[in-house]
């Protein structure tokens, strides 16, 4: 009997989450030779014209760089699925802390296709979502 590895939308944000902590393999697995990120912040003058996982690896590498001992993680699961060939869309909520910092949320807002992100829409805040 063969057997599938289905991706579900918390396995994708989980992997985005550790490409934004630093690991940078991920990226040719995880994103479209396509894929754009979409920032409602000051810098999408810069992060609009991102194109692909090489373009967004070497954005978050010097993102990174500016900001030391920075980490984000998944706040609760992702809300909305993908099918079983790896598409669909969905949200998730995010954290993030850096030594010495305030702690800031966010959402971002995915779309996937064949197991792989395509496109991002991101919202961050200067503070935390308030804990239910």
């Amino acid at each position: 009997m063969p057997t599938t590895d289905r991706v579900t939308a918390s396995q994708l944000g989980l992997r985005w989450t550790e490409f934004w902590n630093g690991a940078m393999e991920l990226g040719p697995n995880l994103l479209s030779p396509d894929f754009r990120i979409r920032f409602a912040s000051p810098t999408r003058e810069l992060t609009d014209a991102l194109r692909g996982p090489v373009e967004v690896a070497a954005f978050i590498e010097e993102f990174r760089a500016a900001r030391p001992g920075l980490r984000f993680t998944m706040d609760g699961d992702a809300a909305g699925e993908v099918d079983d060939a790896g598409s669909g869309t969905f949200a998730l909520r995010w954290r993030s802390r850096q030594p010495g910092q305030a702690d800031h949320s966010g959402i971002d807002m995915f779309e996937a296709t064949a197991g792989r992100l395509t496109r991002v829409w991101s919202v961050g805040g200067a503070s935390t979502f308030a804990v239910d």
